[in-house]
């Protein structure tokens, strides 16, 4: 659990600072967003971590297409968070 929080941190200081840089619409910054969402999921943070991947799909369909190899994989992993909550019908 300690070594994700850590994670989950640097992922919150990588995107503010990414997202300064890049843009919040850039690519690398969506991901980062998936990341921590995924770790977020890991501590079992699940509401909070349904909520990013919900934002990183929403960018990321208008901006690489709804086809997108990262677009998948937000869509997998947010079935499987929702799985995680017992939400099977919206998984």
């Amino acid at each position: 659990q300690g070594r994700l929080t850590k994670a989950a941190k640097l992922y919150r200081e990588f995107l503010k600072k990414s997202e300064a840089i890049l843009g919040k619409e850039h690519p690398q910054v969506l991901l980062c967003l998936n990341n921590l969402a995924g770790c977020l999921k890991r501590q079992g943070r699940l509401t909070k971590a349904a909520k990013l991947y919900r934002e990183f799909l929403k960018k990321s369909e208008a901006i690489l297409g709804k086809e997108h190899p990262q677009v998948l994989l937000c869509l997998n992993n947010l079935a499987g968070c929702l799985k995680r909550q017992g939400r099977l019908t919206k998984a």
